[in-house]
């Protein structure tokens, strides 16, 4: 699928002569902008397509990712469409992102985490 501007989608919700204006986001990759026309008002969300994905190492196999998108849906509270990104610095383990939440069970994680409190002291 094509990838569409934020102009055309507007344009096809019947949007397209508002006026946007940026708001400020969150921690994580969306983008907010409140709409205004005809004196209604509307708040547009845009995140880019696989921008929060699971990361996975490249022998997890199909039953761990069903497994895993499971779980997530549990952390969630709903049913969730997940896509994944193969990462092999993870080193094994995965790293789940719902919204501006990360969930780090990578080893990558655990060893930046052991090598943090080691130097700390």
């Amino acid at each position: 699928m094509a990838k569409r501007s934020p102009a055309e989608f507007l344009a096809r919700s019947g949007w397209g002569a508002a006026k946007v204006t940026p708001l400020l986001g969150d921690a994580s990759t969306r983008h907010y902008a409140r709409l205004t026309a005809n004196g209604k008002h509307a708040l547009l969300m845009d995140q880019p397509q696989n921008a929060e994905t699971p990361a996975a190492t490249e022998q997890a196999s199909a039953a761990e990712r069903k497994a895993l998108v499971a779980e997530i849906g549990k952390l969630a509270g709903s049913r969730i469409e997940a896509s994944f990104k193969l990462d092999a610095a993870i080193l094994g383990g995965t790293v789940v992102r719902i919204g501006s939440t990360v969930y780090d069970g990578s080893v990558r994680g655990r060893l930046d985490r052991l090598k943090e409190a080691l130097m700390a002291g």
